[in-house]
């Protein structure tokens, strides 16, 4: 059975390399052809979404509302109306507040999550989207969070936990957004 690898936008080619590397690194000898190819394959893909970023931020909402919830549906299938509502709640807070536009944010989060139900199974994924009815994790977080549900914390925790910052770095991107928005005030 082989992987697809979604190479449809900035968000999901970047999924798609971490995708890469991790089953790069399950290769049972990193000396072997496959797991040279894949990371190969992964350095690629993440040179092409470094190179692409700068190209994103000229780009207004990528994907659209409708884009979106058809990514989700075909990720996770049936998921809960009210996270559902939350997750498009978050994503305009965000919009209107300038700090990442809804387009953006939703090719980050079908990305994420993309790369979750591939690693970690779709029950994972699934639960981390429907979590949104009570909370809604910030994309760089959906990642660790979905190791903290594999390792058998419950979703309560692991949510407490990306609140207090515990177990999250941010991308530098994220650095540097908030160093611009700090200077325009």
């Amino acid at each position: 059975m082989g992987v697809e690898y979604d190479l449809s936008s900035i968000g999901a080619i970047a999924a798609s390399a971490e995708l890469a590397r991790a089953r790069a690194n399950q290769e049972p000898s990193q000396g072997s052809y496959n797991a040279g190819w894949l990371h190969g394959y992964a350095d690629a893909l993440a040179d092409a979404a470094k190179q692409l970023e700068p190209q994103q931020q000229l780009s207004i909402n990528s994907m659209g509302q409708e884009e979106f919830q058809t990514c989700i549906t075909e990720l996770l299938g049936e998921v809960d109306p009210a996270a559902a509502k939350n997750w498009l709640l978050y994503a305009k807070e965000l919009d209107e507040s300038g700090t990442e536009s809804m387009g953006v944010l939703f090719d980050e989060i079908c990305g994420e999550l993309r790369v979750i139900r591939d690693s970690y199974g779709p029950d994972i994924a699934r639960r981390l989207y429907n979590h949104g009815r009570e909370f809604t994790f910030a994309p760089f977080e959906l990642r660790t969070a979905a190791e903290h549900l594999k390792a058998g914390k419950p979703i309560e925790e692991v949510a407490r936990l990306a609140v207090e910052g515990d177990f999250f770095t941010m991308p530098e991107r994220y650095h540097k957004m908030k160093k611009e928005k700090s200077h325009e005030r």
